[in-house]
């Protein structure tokens, strides 16, 4: 009120110097308080901008019927007061005390009435929020006709409207094109671990099996010269578990579910397709391993040997040909990863919760964002687009 009184822009201005003196004289009676007059006045018109925290979320506003000229300007109107609220006079002397253009005041409300209203950790939250939601895309909206019914509205009959970056990167995966493709990728990777799981169930079925009878002969050629083991002790089964059997399935199990987490993590087709790529190389690193620190001559000697067989077990065995057909495994594959994509996506803090999140920080929108509530208008810009195109 005071530097209101002491701009020369003002000198003749009735209604913004009146407005500056009555003001004034209330909260100097007040004694330090602030009267719930000049709450509802010269504060509470800001207060719904002031949860946009980004200037450049103005457009959307205005395009989601959030926010225009009549809904700003209707507590101050209330109060019997003419012009426009004194923080606004403050910061737009050029505007002779008129609020007018909606669209190009916003942004100044936003980025220089906002943080005097509050202390630092508003303008902290501000800047942490721009650092997290990153750079925004822009494109051109037009308000429909029915709306625009008097001439500051028609001054904005075009807005900007801004998505950013990680919101954008968060929705599209919520695409149906996306989703088939993870689809795909983490079939992919289920089919290339049960791979090594149908290894390991023939490892266990064979360390737990009764070896058969051989009957081992010489060799005549160097071609029959082969590697046959006719029987294991009991200590080498007991070690071939501990240290081979056991943490080669702890592993395989923890490979699977952290590659199909690790897979889930990704926020584009590009991070998808490195992300599997570099789960292949994870697989293949036994292989590796064993190439780079087993000598020549002992790689020629396992490759020479026979394969263990064990006497048959014909429940034992027909149970476990059954888990291995493909008739089963095929839809069972299936269903594990359709489950646990489902999981991933709509567990607490899954892919939709996420979206939902980056949606209401970094856009203020969306049906469960309490920001957007307070805001008004349309849930989403989306939202705001059907009912334009239904209205015209």
């Amino acid at each position: 009120a005071r530097m209101v009184q002491k701009m020369s822009q003002y000198k003749g201005n009735d209604d913004a110097i009146n407005q500056a003196n009555e003001v004034r004289s209330m909260l100097e009676a007040a004694n330090g308080s602030l009267p719930k007059s000049v709450y509802i006045s010269e504060v509470v018109p800001f207060l719904r901008l002031c949860l946009l925290m980004d200037s450049r979320l103005c457009g959307n506003a205005v395009f989601r019927r959030s926010l225009n000229r009549s809904v700003f300007m209707t507590e101050f109107h209330l109060s019997h007061l003419h012009g426009a609220p004194l923080p606004f006079l403050e910061i737009s002397p050029r505007t002779s005390g008129k609020f007018v253009d909606f669209a190009q005041a916003c942004p100044m409300i936003v980025d220089k009435v906002c943080p005097s209203f509050f202390t630092v950790a508003y303008a902290e939250h501000s800047s942490k929020r721009k650092e997290v939601c990153g750079e925004p895309s822009t494109e051109t909206r037009q308000l429909p006709a029915s709306i625009l019914t008097s001439g500051s509205d028609l001054m904005n009959k075009e807005v900007l409207v801004v998505n950013f970056e990680m919101f954008e990167e968060y929705s599209s995966q919520a695409d149906i094109f996306y989703r088939l493709f993870l689809l795909l990728i983490l079939l992919l990777w289920f089919i290339a671990m049960f791979e090594e799981y149908r290894k390991i169930i023939h490892w266990w079925r064979v360390l737990l099996g009764t070896p058969i009878d051989l009957t081992i002969l010489e060799a005549q050629t160097d071609e029959e010269r082969r590697v046959s083991m006719k029987d294991f002790t009991p200590c080498y089964k007991c070690l071939n578990i501990v240290f081979n059997l056991l943490p080669r399935t702890s592993i395989a199990v923890a490979i699977l579910f952290f590659g199909a987490r690790y897979l889930m993590l990704s926020q584009s087709y590009e991070e998808l397709m490195m992300n599997s790529l570099a789960l292949t190389f994870l697989v293949t690193i036994d292989e590796m391993i064993f190439v780079a620190f087993v000598s020549a001559k002992r790689r020629e000697w396992l490759g020479s040997a026979n394969p263990l067989e064990v006497k048959i077990h014909r429940r034992l065995d027909r149970m476990i040909a059954t888990l291995l057909s493909e008739y089963l495994l095929v839809p069972l594959i299936f269903i594990a990863v359709v489950a646990f994509m489902s999981h991933e996506y709509t567990r607490t803090w899954g892919k939709v919760d996420v979206e939902e999140a980056f949606r209401c920080i970094c856009q203020v929108s969306g049906p469960r964002c309490m920001a957007a509530q307070a805001v008004g208008g349309y849930a989403t810009v989306d939202d705001a687009g059907d009912a334009g195109d239904a209205e015209q």
